[in-house]
């Protein structure tokens, strides 16, 4: 033991000890913490005051040497724990009085993780709860001469034994090695301790006083006011003792505060005790239901604020029924009723501290929160954290501007976001300023919402991107073209007959075709260029950053290849291509539009030189295409301008030139450009939908025009009308052909329809039913251009046929080629077999017709016997009866 520590020193600093306390000392060594505990216990029994020690048997056999009379309990190592700690407290204090100290000493030479020791653990265990309520402990705790100084005090005051044993941390002290060995080490530490007990007397007392204040002049308040802690009430004053029902205070002490709650606001208090606990924050003002001792209900206006109550933390509740001053419970009931059936979220916030006031049923639902998480905190959770202080503003503006409107973004407990629409009005709420806010789910308007948006820029049948998007994007690519300078290129891709699939199998295979397309043409284009449809079969691909001319050449060729294999649909395999036009942009000043009508341009010009292929644009195809569209648009009138005319070629009887029929062959001579070919204007026909319009006019022409000559005396006669592939698929054919035959008096056996071979047989099954009610009339039936196309002998069978024509480029070549003359032989054959009769088209040549009359074919027309010639010509001819038995003139 050291120089300082000797036992006068100790006697003179223990007799000093004047007051029940509780001390924490650090000490060098073993040795003397058993020997200051000594003498510490020796003094106070010296000075006729009982106390007890607790240790091991090396602590007890020298306090027990020191102060014999000192009630003594060992405790012998290993502790098996808590409860043989508990055990020895227990006989150390048996026959004491309340106040009797119980000096609790344990020594260990390693100095481990203080809070984790399982002995320290064993000890903090046993002294809850097992202490005297009024006992004093003097705890000296461990050898600390081999660590260092600040890391052991640092420990010893964020051990959670020492302060659940009631040593504030402020009166914890530390003497140093070098202190302990010096002269002066001893007295410095028993000062020390001195000093902190006496403070914490001074300042247990002053609490006293304090508390006692508090009583007084609460106990005469006007206002309810509780205080509770740890759950449980610790004081109301008369004035709660009346609200409650209770005859005293007396009687609700200890009582759960809790058990005073309605149930209804059970959920709203508890979240409010929650947040004052964590936060140590004032809880805003609440108007609640309470019930009293009897069970019956009352509201009342309640502020609690946290405080220390008797050392301990508590919160205080003052409290104002206003049950009276209110509508009946009834109405509030009622009107509680209907805000939480609401459909619509409703939450009411103190307009100061924008503090949850109320909050219905429908708004917990949306965010999937209890009621009780919207009262714990004023924060603003509810909304996600980037539209956080966009909320905040609208609420501080709606305070300053009556109301406003927001929309946000709600965030579940599941995390998922939801679009939601706030209106805010400010309101007084119970005689306070607040704020109403009605919130409501817009998931299904913004979800509707975006379908609209994206109908409006995309393609309803495709997806994908329509005329206003595209021109957005052209715009776009135009505007980085300008600032990179790298070349920008569009492609304008058009079906080649896509009408023709729509007119002979239906809209419903139309419309499986261009999906097929959209989606071979998705697999070519690269990530950043855009695919979009303009119209009908059109499509136009916009190409940022192309290197060149041949770059897009490469991409058209690949396009044109996915149109190789045929396209699955519900009416089988069709075979189609394409014809592409491109145009580029160099970075100039070249509008967006003008780029789109180029590429546009050269598409045409790629269907004009024959289809399935692509052409650059050049300036020079800006005159051609000037010319298409005029014309296109002198087209639109040229019917009601009396410009189409019908001209006539003679069918005749092979063997000797007599004139059976004729075809009508539509015919258009524009008042400026003069004859427009059939081959220029009948797919501008098509594109501009007058096909229709056309198809029925030459119709009703022919039929008055045959009329004449039978009025002649021409009765046999039989003239041919072509029908377009969209007169074919009209549902209404036969109704137009009766109206025809009907409004000119036409026989309808003087009547021959005209459909090409690959039209009637794609479109057999539906045509089927059409024909026969057309042959029940008496009309003739012809397979055009036969040979061509994909007949099957069963569709032949079925359909109600009457006529057979050889396509021209077999007879051209009948002199020549043994393949056209065996095939025009076989069509022959063919027709006699079903009974059929036969038209060779286009012969031209004697050497032609020779070979035609050997293999048996009836009839035939072509330059041979007279060109197409107007109606009023081809009456003078059947006039000059001369030449109907002996052939016409070539």
């Amino acid at each position: 033991m050291t120089s300082g520590w000797t036992p006068e020193a100790l006697r003179e600093s223990v007799s000093r000890l004047t007051a029940p306390a509780r001390a924490c000392a650090v000490l060098r060594s073993t040795a003397e913490v058993h020997e200051v505990a000594a003498a510490l216990a020796a003094e106070a029994v010296t000075a006729g005051r009982s106390v007890g020690a607790l240790g091991d048997a090396a602590f007890i056999a020298e306090v027990t040497k020191a102060a014999p009379d000192c009630r003594c309990s060992a405790i012998e190592r290993p502790w098996d724990g808590p409860d043989d700690v508990a055990a020895a407290i227990t006989a150390c204090g048996t026959g004491l009085d309340a106040t009797v100290p119980i000096l609790l000493i344990e020594a260990v030479s390693a100095f481990g993780s203080l809070a984790q020791s399982p002995r320290v653990l064993s000890i903090q265990s046993a002294m809850d709860g097992q202490l005297p309520e009024a006992g004093v402990v003097a705890v000296l705790l461990y050898d600390a001469s081999c660590f260092d100084a600040d890391a052991v005090a640092d420990a010893i005051l964020c051990t959670p034994w020492l302060l659940m044993a009631d040593i504030p941390c402020e009166n914890a002290m530390f003497v140093s090695p070098d202190e302990m060995t010096s002269a002066e080490g001893a007295p410095l530490l028993v000062e020390r301790i001195l000093s902190g007990l006496h403070d914490a007397e001074e300042n247990r007392r002053a609490a006293e006083e304090r508390l006692q204040q508090y009583r007084v002049l609460v106990d005469d308040s006007p206002d309810a006011i509780f205080v509770h802690s740890g759950g449980g009430l610790v004081f109301v004053n008369r004035a709660a003792a009346r609200m409650v029902g209770a005859a005293s205070p007396e009687d609700v002490l200890g009582r759960p505060v809790m058990s005073f709650v309605h149930p209804d606001s059970l959920p709203t208090v508890a979240g409010r005790i929650k947040m004052m606990s964590e936060q140590k924050v004032k809880a805003p003002r609440m108007l609640e239901r309470f019930v009293r001792l009897d069970g019956s209900a009352f509201y009342a206006e309640a502020i609690a604020t946290p405080l220390v109550f008797e050392g301990k933390p508590g919160i205080q509740v003052i409290m104002r029924e206003q049950t009276e001053s209110l509508a009946t419970e009834e109405e509030l009931e009622f009107k509680s009723f209907l805000l939480d059936n609401a459909g619509d979220g409703i939450i009411v916030r103190d307009a100061d501290d924008l503090c949850v006031l109320y909050v219905n049923e429908a708004m917990c639902v949306l965010v999937g929160r209890p009621r009780e998480q919207f009262f714990s905190t004023p924060e603003l959770w509810w909304v996600t954290a980037e539209e956080r202080e966009g909320y905040r503003r609208h609420l501080l503006g709606s305070l300053h501007s009556g109301g406003g409107v927001i929309e946000t973004i709600a965030e579940s407990d599941t995390g998922e976001q939801i679009p939601v629409e706030v209106r805010t009005s400010a309101i007084a709420y119970h005689g306070r300023k607040a704020l109403l806010s009605v919130v409501r789910n817009i998931s299904e308007r913004r979800l509707a919402q975006e379908a609209i948006e994206h109908m409006e820029l995309h393609d309803p049948l495709t997806g994908l991107a329509n005329r206003a998007l595209l021109q957005d994007r052209i715009e776009v690519a135009v505007a980085h073209a300008k600032r990179s300078g790298e070349p920008l290129g569009l492609i304008v891709l058009d079906i080649d007959h896509f009408k023709s699939v729509n007119d002979t199998a239906g809209h419903g295979t139309g419309d499986l075709l261009l999906l097929a397309v959209a989606e071979r043409l998705h697999d070519v284009i690269r990530a950043d260029d855009t695919l979009a449809r303009l119209a009908g079969d059109e499509f136009v691909l916009v190409l940022p950053e192309v290197r060149s001319e041949e770059d897009a050449g490469i991409l058209a060729e690949k396009v044109l290849d996915t149109f190789r294999e045929p396209f699955m649909t519900s009416a089988g395999e069709i075979s189609m291509t394409a014809s592409l036009g491109i145009s580029l942009h160099y970075g100039d000043d070249t509008p967006s539009d003008m780029l789109l009508r180029n590429a546009d341009l050269a598409m045409y010009v790629a269907k004009e030189q024959g289809r399935n292929s692509y052409r650059q644009f050049e300036p020079s195809m800006n005159e051609a295409a000037l010319q298409r569209f005029a014309l296109k648009n002198d087209l639109m009138h040229a019917i009601e301008r009396d410009e189409i005319a019908l001209h006539y070629q003679p069918i005749v009887r092979l063997a000797d030139g007599h004139v059976l029929g004729a075809e009508a062959l539509c015919r258009w001579r524009h008042p400026v450009h003069g004859p427009i070919p059939p081959l220029t204007f009948i797919p501008l026909a098509e594109e501009t939908g007058i096909i229709s319009e056309l198809g029925t006019w030459v119709l009703r022409q022919a039929c008055r025009e045959a009329r004449q000559w039978a009025e002649q005396g021409h009765d046999d006669l039989v003239v041919s009308v072509n029908l377009s592939p969209r007169q074919a698929a009209d549902c209404d054919l036969v109704t137009q052909v009766a109206a025809a035959l009907g409004e000119s008096g036409l026989d309808p056996k003087q009547l021959s329809l005209e459909l090409t071979e690959s039209v009637a047989m794609r479109d057999a099954p539906r045509l089927i039913g059409a024909f026969r009610d057309l042959r029940d009339m008496g009309v003739r039936i012809a397979i055009d251009d036969f040979g061509t196309g994909y007949s099957t002998f069963d569709y032949l069978k079925q359909l109600p046929v009457d006529v057979l024509k050889v396509d021209r480029t077999f007879v051209s070549d009948v002199c020549e080629d043994e393949g056209s003359k065996a095939i025009a032989g076989a069509i022959v054959s063919l027709g006699k077999a079903l009974h059929l009769e036969v038209i060779a088209e286009g012969v031209e040549t004697e050497a032609q017709r020779r070979v035609l009359v050997e293999a048996a074919c009836p009839s035939a027309q072509g330059f041979l016997f007279a060109k197409d010639m107007p109606a009023d010509e081809f009456r003078a001819v059947l006039a000059d009866t001369a030449t109907l038995g002996g052939g016409l003139p070539a």
